[in-house]
């Protein structure tokens, strides 16, 4: 009677033992969704910042010597206005022939390692 006993609570563990195994594994699988959604968040956030960085880079330049060309010269608001639309056109002329191909290649490689 003891032996039945035993077997029975024996059985009533490996029941449990399997339900909570099947608990870990829903959490392993969820755990392991949220990380790839993450990185691949990541990914595209990396790839956006790729492309804005330059950008805010020749805005903020092209403000900054808009600003102090037209300090020097003792133009107004609109001369300012005038050479920073000037400098955003030449520096995106110049710029853009030799940035672009990198960047779109780095976003590229960013996004097939996915």
């Amino acid at each position: 009677m003891v032996a039945r006993g035993i077997a029975g609570w024996n059985e009533l563990l490996g029941i449990a033992m399997g339900r909570l195994m099947k608990i870990f594994h829903l959490i392993h699988r969820s755990l392991d969704a949220i990380g790839k959604i993450i990185g691949q968040l990541v990914v595209l956030v990396i790839a956006i910042s790729l492309f804005i960085a330059p950008l805010a880079a020749l805005v903020t330049g092209s403000l900054f010597a808009a600003a102090e060309v037209s300090n020097l010269i003792g133009g107004g608001i609109w001369l300012t206005l005038s050479l920073f639309w000037v400098f955003v056109g030449l520096i995106g002329f110049y710029a853009g022939s030799h940035a672009l191909p990198q960047i779109s290649a780095a976003i590229g490689e960013l996004l097939k390692s996915n």
